[in-house]
C-alpha cells in the first residue's frame, strides 16, 4: 500500500498496515476504525494491543530506529493519517537536550514493554472483549505478511 503524507486513508477490514522489521517512513493517525498490533514470537503473531481513534501508530521502534517493530493490521475498516516520520524526527531533534533524552527514554521503554508484552504473550483482552485472535484469524494475518 502507498501513502502520501498527512492524505488520509481508507484501507479495509483484514489488511496490512505495515510490517515488522521493514524500514518505516510514517507513523499513523487513527481516524477512524480499529487496528490490532503483533509481534512475531517463538513462530507465532502474539498480540500487543488493540488501536482506534486518536492513537498514533508506528511510533514505537519507527522514530528512534527508522524500522517498525511490530506489524499492524486492520480488524475493522479504517481511516488513518500517515505522518512522515522524519518530520517528527526533525521536530523532537529541533528541541533542547532535555526534553530530545526524555522522548527517545520515553519510546525506548515503549519497545521494552512491548517486547515484554510478546515474550509472555500478555494481551489485554479487557481493551479487546471484541476481538478474537483465534488460530484462523493468525492463519489470515500470516498470509498477509508473506504477499
Amino acid at each position: 500500500m502507498t501513502f502520501t503524507a498527512y492524505e488520509s486513508s481508507k484501507i479495509e477490514v483484514e489488511n496490512l498496515l505495515f510490517k515488522e522489521s521493514t524500514s518505516a517512513e510514517f507513523i499513523f493517525l487513527v481516524k477512524s476504525g480499529k487496528l490490532l498490533t503483533v509481534k512475531e514470537q517463538n513462530g507465532r503473531l502474539v498480540p500487543t494491543g488493540t488501536h482506534k481513534k486518536g492513537d498514533f501508530l508506528g511510533v514505537s521502534g519507527g522514530i528512534n530506529r527508522k524500522v517498525y517493530d511490530e506489524s499492524c493490521f486492520t480488524i475493522e475498516d479504517v481511516e488513518v493519517v500517515p505522518i512522515p516520520i522524519i518530520e517528527v524526527s526533525k521536530i523532537i531533534d529541533s528541541n533542547e537536550l532535555w526534553l530530545k533524552k526524555i522522548v527517545n527514554t520515553t519510546i525506548d521503554r515503549l519497545d521494552s514493554a512491548i517486547n515484554i508484552l510478546a515474550e509472555h504473550k500478555i494481551f489485554d483482552t479487557a481493551k479487546s472483549s471484541d476481538f478474537v485472535f483465534s488460530d484462523e484469524v493468525e492463519a489470515k494475518f500470516r498470509k498477509l505478511l508473506n504477499e
